[in-house]
């Protein structure tokens, strides 16, 4: 039907940007090693990345729930977008924090954000593979 082949194309779009999320991450973090870019370190991106992951997480809760009530690959993808968004701010919070009680610990942010790369390979890998199946 045409709402299935609409979710499934959503479905693939969703997981072709997880691997590009993926790359870019991976990418960003091995420069980030090799010149040793430093993370902020700030009250302010202390603060900003703590409220943001509270109201993330927020917004985040009902998403799987609601994936599953409608049996919607694409809402799933959204939850899974919605929790790399997570991630990804409670890496910037605990590097932001890491940096600011321990200047030697400036590659912790770019290594834990190498993990996290996996992370979004494996989500798109497993939403691609959905889109494709019969």
């Amino acid at each position: 039907s045409i709402d299935l082949n609409l979710e499934r194309r959503a479905t693939l779009g969703i997981g072709v940007l997880f691997i590009i999320l993926a790359v870019g991450t991976w990418v960003a973090s091995i420069v980030a090693l090799a010149t040793r870019a430093e993370p902020e370190s700030s009250k302010a991106s202390l603060i900003v990345s703590a409220a943001s992951l509270f109201c993330m997480i927020f917004i985040w809760l009902p998403k799987p729930w609601i994936a599953i009530e409608l049996n919607s690959s694409v809402m799933r993808g959204e939850a899974a977008c919605s929790l790399a968004c997570i991630y990804l701010t409670i890496v910037l919070f605990i590097g932001s924090l890491i940096y600011k009680l321990w200047e030697d610990g400036w590659w912790m942010d770019s290594a834990v954000a190498i993990l996290l790369g996996f992370f979004f390979l494996y989500q798109g890998w497993e939403m691609i593979a959905w889109a494709r199946h019969k």
